[in-house]
């Protein structure tokens, strides 16, 4: 007979990379705009402002949708709701390729938003139920290999594939494989065989009531802002105000990412040791940091300080995905996932980078980078809220 999860990691692994697979298709979505963002520009005739509120168009459809998960996943199993997020994201990518103007580009980042936030809470879930409590560390930072590969692929492919082909071409592309993808998924995958618990208000009263959510909140936006904004606005902050070629300033977005996978992985090993309290309390601090550095650097210091905050902007997220697995019970975290995310993504991926986005077109990103690392710091005042398993939803 054939065993079911959750495994040991061992067993586990090959079912996690498959949905590890899913994650970064899911995540290059999300990130190739950032280094196709000059030809954008160029296309349509946008400036950094417009282009910087894409980005919270975007985050606008994903949260709802990041939302409405929760619901959709009572009715329908994590694995399926995985797929078909798979499927609409691809199908919105082919569209979007064959916009023509700024309104029509945002409407289809809204629908595209609107597929990609079908994923994480059922993803999550799938993940969860493949392994053991003990070794949620460690199937986190593999799970978090995906975004930092995605980051760091999305600006090498600009550079390898835009001489070849539009930004168009390489959307359309990337479309066609997330479809392929996530109708395998649904065919041969493993884990999230069950469904969520049914949202109500009761339940969504007693997260708001709850210190530990607000905690895990402010830190997750935090967390989401700090890996998303610099890297959306990068390419355009070190060509207009740093004087970088379009071609080094790709390079060295590109270079700044191969550091990812380390950051994940030390991050994955330091929550299952020290506690993901603790390793979310040095990420606040290397990462506020490096990225104040960013607009106090410039020259070597400014591919150092690069490099460091790339580093660093991922730590968070496999000790934030473990403390938030321990923090709330099996049967309501895709819930609790769904009311955490949406929120910190509007504000991380959508309003932190319409304001860089904004400075940038005043020509102070610098002034920008020191506000949103000063901010960061201010993060380790919600740590010792967040020591307690909330157990009564």
């Amino acid at each position: 007979m054939t065993p079911v999860p959750p495994y040991d990691f061992r067993r586990a692994f090959p079912w996690l990379a498959f949905v590890t697979g899913l994650f970064f298709l899911n995540f290059l979505t999300r990130v190739i705009f950032s280094p196709l963002m000059l030809d954008i520009e160029r296309d349509l005739g946008i400036h950094h402002a417009q282009a910087g509120r894409l980005y919270l168009v975007f985050s606008v459809g994903y949260a709802v949708s990041l939302f409405a998960s929760g619901f959709i996943s009572t009715r329908i199993r994590h694995r399926t709701v995985i797929s078909v997020s798979a499927v609409a994201v691809g199908i919105s990518f082919i569209a979007i390729a064959m916009t023509r103007t700024y309104l029509e580009l945002s409407l289809g980042l809204l629908a595209f938003g609107l597929a990609g936030g079908l994923y994480l809470p059922s993803g999550i879930a799938a993940l969860t139920s493949l392994v053991r409590e003990k070794d949620y560390g460690k199937a986190f930072s593999v799970h978090e290999l995906a975004p930092n590969l995605s980051l760091f692929l999305a600006p090498v492919l600009a550079v390898l594939l835009l001489d070849h082909m539009s930004w168009r071409d390489m959307l359309a592309y990337i479309g066609l494989i997330s479809i392929v993808t996530g109708a395998l998924f649904q065919w041969k995958g493993r884990g999230g065989d069950e469904t969520g618990r049914s949202p109500d208000i009761e339940l969504i009263g007693s997260f708001v009531r709850a210190r530990q959510f607000w905690g895990l909140l402010l830190l997750f936006f935090i967390a989401v802002g700090a890996s998303f904004a610099p890297y959306s606005v990068m390419p355009l902050y070190l060509v207009d105000e740093r004087g970088l070629s379009e071609n080094w300033a790709q390079q060295l977005l590109a270079i700044s990412r191969i550091t990812g996978p380390i950051g994940a992985v030390l991050s994955g090993w330091l929550s299952d040791r020290l506690g993901p309290g603790r390793t979310i309390s040095l990420y606040l601090v290397f990462c506020g940091g490096s990225t104040m550095a960013l607009g106090l650097a410039q020259g070597g210091f400014l591919t150092a300080a690069v490099i460091l905050q790339a580093l660093s902007s991922v730590m968070f997220f496999p000790a934030g995905f473990s403390l938030l697995s321990k923090v709330f019970p099996s049967d309501v975290r895709s819930m609790a996932i769904s009311c955490i995310i949406p929120a910190a993504f509007i504000l991380g991926n959508g309003l932190a980078p319409s304001l860089l986005g904004w400075a940038g077109h005043h020509g102070a990103f610098d002034i920008g980078f020191i506000c949103q690392g000063g901010f960061m710091l201010l993060g380790l005042i919600v740590i010792p809220l967040l020591r307690e398993r909330l157990d009564t939803v």
